[in-house]
This record gives C-alpha cells, structure tokens and sequence, in this order.
C-alpha cells in the first residue's frame, strides 16, 4: 500500500476487517518510531479514524457532524464578542457608578463637617450654657443652693496631720 500499511485478514475475505497491521516506520528512529506519541503512530491512528467513518458513519451523519461543529463554533464566538462587549459596558458604566457615588459622599461629608463647626456646635454650647443656668436658678430657687454646697478643696496635708493626731 502506499500509505505504508499492510493487513492481513483472518479469512481472506475483503468485508472482513485485519486483525494485524504492520506499519512503516515513519521518523527513522526505532525508539521515536515504537513510542504511542511518535509520527508512526499518530499517522496509523489518524488512518484507522477516517477508514472508521467511511465504514460505519453514514455521509449524512458525518455532514451533521461538521455542520454541528462548525454552528458551534459560531455560537461560541458569537458568545465570546457578546460578553466582552458586555464587560466592556459593565466596567464603563460601574466605574462611573462608582465615582459618582465617591464624588457625592465626598462632597457630603464636607457639607456635614461644615454643618457641625458652624451650626451644631455652637448650638450645643448655648444648650449646655441654658442647661447650667436653668441648674442653678432651680438651686437658688429651691434653697438647696446655700454657701454649704459650694465644692472646696481638700488639702492632703491637713487630712494626714488629723489622721496622726487621731491615732495618737
């Protein structure tokens, strides 16, 4: 044959299939020629899948076969341009979502730092001031506020000096 292989058939019969294929070296390196990956029998292997499909494939499956490949390749690509230019309007418009939204909470929290020192501040120091004079007119007011309430210091010295002539 001049691909280089030769069968030998069990009965002699041409319906029946080889039982032996012999096949020709192909890389000129007994160790290359005799190995699973090499051009020997990657070629074999190449030969026995077409005789396979002439022999037990109708040419109409085989038609349905390429054209079913060939569609889905189309439709993989078609997928493939479709999510990257889905992406690409996903990344535009949630990165500009997400400046927006930086933009806003930067600038509120200027507005509200600036509402704090000019407005909430000073209006909270005239409510701690209205809330010490109201204290102290109801003292004044009730009679509990006398000269006996008034805070005086304690000085150390004196309390140790009275501590000694109490243990004395």
């Amino acid at each position: 044959l001049r691909s280089g292989f030769l069968g030998v058939c069990s009965r002699g019969l041409p319906s029946d299939e080889p039982e032996f294929v012999f096949l020709t070296p192909r890389g000129g390196d007994p160790i290359l020629d005799h190995g699973l990956l090499g051009p020997t029998y990657l070629q074999a292997l190449e030969w026995e899948g077409r005789r396979f499909q002439r022999l037990y494939q109708p040419i109409r499956h085989r038609a349905a076969r390429a054209i079913s490949i060939r569609a889905g390749m189309a439709v993989e690509a078609l997928l493939e341009l479709l999510l990257a230019s889905l992406r690409v309007l996903l990344r535009n418009t949630v990165l500009a979502f997400i400046l927006f939204v930086q933009d806003v909470n930067a600038r509120i929290a200027h507005v509200v730092v600036d509402l704090i020192k000019v407005i909430v501040k000073p209006i909270l120091l005239v409510l701690i001031i209205l809330q010490e004079l109201v204290r102290e007119a109801y003292r004044r007011l009730s009679g509990k506020g006398g000269e006996q309430e008034k805070f005086e210091p304690i000085e150390q010295e004196n309390n140790l000096a009275q501590l000694n002539r109490f243990l004395d």
